[in-house]
């Protein structure tokens, strides 16, 4: 068994699109607009996708926002970088921030925690 997708809410489909394209290497397969209006896109990297709402009004809720309200929620993803040193080089190019002073090394995995473009 794999994750199919993660869905998600952006607060610019444009620029999310693009920023997942330049570095990860994410591309559109399928997109849309809701009856309401709203675009929304399917981007797929390998067999990660993620379909994306856009919805530039709503409020971010990140770790602390969720905690200090004691709300359930999604905190992060994780993707699998096969050449990190090459990402890592992409994303400092890109003026992508590394979180936590750069690589925390876990029991299984090693991570660089960065922020997409709707949570600058």
């Amino acid at each position: 068994m794999r994750i199919d997708h993660l869905n998600m809410s952006v607060t610019d489909l444009a620029a999310s699109i693009s920023w997942y394209g330049e570095l990860f290497g994410f591309a559109v397969v399928e997109r849309g607009v809701l009856e309401d209006g709203r675009p929304w896109a399917i981007i797929r990297a390998d067999d990660a996708l993620l379909a994306m709402y856009e919805y530039p009004e709503r409020e971010l809720l990140d770790g602390d926002l969720l905690k200090s309200r004691q709300v359930h929620g999604l905190n992060h993803f994780g993707l699998t970088i096969e050449e990190p040193e090459r990402w890592l080089k992409k994303a400092k190019s890109m003026g992508v921030e590394i979180q936590y002073n750069g690589v925390i090394k876990w029991p299984h995995s090693r991570a660089w925690y960065i922020n997409d473009p709707s949570r600058w």
